[in-house]
């Protein structure tokens, strides 16, 4: 399903009035505009949702588990996003900024789905252990006139000469980033987790951490992954189980 992306929130509101009749009456009265209703007619029939747009509209109304995938490479950049309850789940990418496209994926396959939206490829390098380095070093090395001057930056910031050449390679413009955001619903409330990494072709598939006392200077930590390693790794911000309430409140 398509639909333009400034109309998403619009969207779900019809959703909720539809699927709860009682709403429908008394709201329908402050509907949407004719030119909301033509903007989306590739997904109403005689007025109203069809039924395979209001099947994935209630999903993202109702998910209690949320993921956001933050994706850039070189000067492009989107942010896919899963919604889920626990036994349905909805994914919406799209290569238009203006659009956004919505399927269902099932619950058990998440992990494959963000191998997919990460374009996750097996590693033809992998590093031989993990690389720290405080983040303002990293700043200096790429801002330094030069490959040879930004790595003497790196090791003066205490990387030996092999770590310094491979944490230059990991800032290339040319690397894929990627940060999953998660949120789930518990008995306590919402509970939320973060993994970022990236995959830097040649130079191997890393995860990055950022730690360290200090705040205005963190420390950068790159730990390399090896076969199966990163898609393990996506079960630290998936929840194997989570409660059903939903995490915002449908549009009305």
């Amino acid at each position: 399903m398509r639909i333009p992306a400034d109309l998403l929130t619009e969207a779900l509101r019809i959703a909720h009035l539809q699927t709860i009749p009682d709403l429908g009456t008394g709201s329908r009265s402050n509907g949407p505009s004719n030119e909301v209703l033509e903007r989306l007619s590739p997904i109403l029939a005689d007025g109203e949702l069809d039924p395979v747009a209001l099947e994935l509209l209630r999903v993202v109304n109702q998910a209690s588990l949320m993921v956001a995938i933050d994706l850039s490479y070189l000067s492009d950049s989107s942010v896919p996003t899963i919604w889920a309850t626990p036994r349905e789940a909805v994914v919406s990418s799209s290569l238009d900024p203006d659009c956004i496209e919505l399927r269902p994926v099932p619950v058990s396959q998440l992990p494959q789905v963000l191998a997919q939206l990460i374009v996750l490829r097996s590693p033809t390098f992998i590093g031989d252990a993990p690389i720290t380095v405080s983040d303002r070093i990293v700043a200096e090395a790429t801002a330094a006139d030069g490959r040879e001057a930004a790595v003497e930056v790196l090791t003066g910031g205490g990387l030996d000469a092999d770590q310094a050449v491979l944490a230059l390679d990991l800032q290339r413009p040319d690397v894929r980033r990627w940060r999953i955001s998660s949120t789930w619903s518990t008995d306590g409330g919402p509970e939320m987790a973060e993994l970022q990494g990236l995959d830097a072709g040649p130079s191997g598939q890393w995860l990055m951490t950022s730690t360290g006392p200090d705040e205005s200077n963190p420390q950068i930590t790159y730990v390399p992954q090896g076969h199966g390693e990163v898609m393990s790794s996506f079960r630290s911000v998936l929840p194997r189980n989570w409660m059903g309430t939903p995490l915002n409140r449908p549009p009305t």
